[in-house]
């Protein structure tokens, strides 16, 4: 009776996996022996490669394979430390441990965060919410080691990873694509420049000569008190006449076929400077991308490391226009900084008369330009200019566009940092 009451009453703590046992009042449960969570080296060697992609920086991955190897690393590229790592995760040598460790230290706070599941169904619900918020890696590394994870939910999480990789992929995809392309045009057009300049300057150079020539054949006839041409002008007719006729017509020509050149010239060197000219914006463009790659890695590094990044503590940030429902990320992530954000859809369903008092109480106004209209842009920049607010007219409505965009404010919070880009 005792033992009921304390099952029914419950601890005074929340309850976790490790303090659940199976008695005859409960279905039984699938409980590792020892009620500890995985190491590295007993996850299947298929997901150890998404593991250390994953889960670990770049930087910290090569200082883990250089002292597991105990030689430097400074050689080799990004994807072969990355192949060196997965293959040090496959046994249980003291690279593996490196590994391991340093994988629980770096993500502590999401492995006590699913200490508290006690079922699969627990483990999911966390992993569902970790992934709405963006806290990827430290969520897939406490999930996979927890002791309740079955095979088959392990497949779902890795699936939905492996969605995630294709996500980041097909958003860079058509920038890198659309680089090459123009790289190759430009290439094309500045060989079929070089080719068209070349026949230009080989026919002047001939038509060069042969006029000298005729001259001097014209000159020595004159001099020589010979007033008609002989064959050896190369005329069936030998008329000096017809021989100056026929050079002058064929002068005409060259001219003309010169000018038609020099024109098809002049218009490739405006395609070339067209195809420059994208060239560059793409080249700014995956720049841009980069960047907002980069903030995003350092949000989601400090989000899992407990670090504190650049204080923005009491600005307040007003951001117009953007995607339905994504207010909510951008808000987490202004707050992670210490920064106050106030969200207005641009007078899709709000009503723009509340914009002016928003503007008033902000120290600087983002909107994207790709999700607010021409009118609402025009309209942000007027009325920011009669208040004297800064605005930032940013490329995209993506979380890394917004988070490169707060990492460039200056912490001071002076005018300057929030110019108009």
């Amino acid at each position: 009776m005792v033992q009921m009451l304390s099952v029914l009453s419950g601890p005074s703590r929340p309850l976790t996996y490790r303090d659940h046992q199976p008695t005859r009042l409960t279905p039984p449960v699938v409980f590792r022996p020892d009620m500890t969570r995985r190491k590295l080296w007993e996850l299947s060697k298929s997901i150890h490669c998404s593991i250390i992609g994953t889960c670990l920086g770049a930087s910290e991955l090569r200082r883990i394979v250089a002292k597991a190897t105990g030689e430097p690393q400074d050689r080799y590229s990004d994807h072969e430390i990355h192949k060196r790592g997965v293959s040090l995760a496959s046994g249980q040598r003291s690279g593996a441990r490196i590994l391991h460790k340093a994988l629980e230290a770096r993500h502590a706070s999401a492995i006590r965060q699913f200490d508290k599941a006690v079922t699969g169904d627990d483990i999911r619900r966390l992993w569902n919410e970790a992934r709405a918020k963006g806290e990827i890696p430290g969520a897939y590394w406490a999930a996979l080691t927890h002791p309740q994870t079955s095979e088959a939910l392990a497949g779902e999480i890795f699936g939905d990873i492996h969605m995630l990789s294709h996500l980041v992929g097909s958003a860079n995809r058509a920038d890198i694509r659309r680089l090459a392309e123009i790289e190759a045009e430009n290439a094309r057009l500045t060989d079929k420049v070089h080719r068209q300049q070349t026949l230009l300057h080989a026919r002047a150079v001939e038509h060069r000569r042969e006029r000298d020539r005729l001259e001097r054949l014209l000159a020595d006839r004159l001099a020589s008190g010979d007033h008609h041409v002989s064959n050896d002008i190369s005329t069936p007719h030998g008329d000096m006449e017809r021989v100056l006729a026929r050079m002058q017509a064929r002068l005409d020509r060259e001219a003309a076929h010169r000018r038609k050149c020099e024109r098809d010239r002049d218009a490739l060197r405006a395609e070339r400077d067209r195809a420059a000219a994208d060239l560059r914006g793409a080249v700014a463009r995956a720049e841009d991308l980069r960047a907002e790659v980069a903030a995003l890695e350092a949000h989601m590094d400090a989000a899992d490391s407990g670090e504190t990044a650049p204080s923005l503590e009491g600005l307040g940030v007003l951001y117009v226009g953007g995607r339905s429902g994504g207010a909510h990320r951008l808000r987490h992530a202004a707050g992670q900084r210490g920064a106050r954000l106030e969200h207005h859809d641009g007078g899709q369903q709000e009503a723009s008369g509340l914009l002016p008092g928003l503007i008033s109480r902000a120290d600087v106004v983002f909107f994207p330009v790709d999700f607010v209209s021409h009118e609402a842009a025009l309209w942000i920049k007027r009325q920011c200019k009669q208040a004297g607010k800064p605005y930032v007219p940013l490329s995209s409505a993506g979380l890394g566009c917004f988070m490169n965009a707060l990492a460039r404010l200056d912490p001071s919070r002076s005018a300057s940092a929030g110019a108009e880009a």
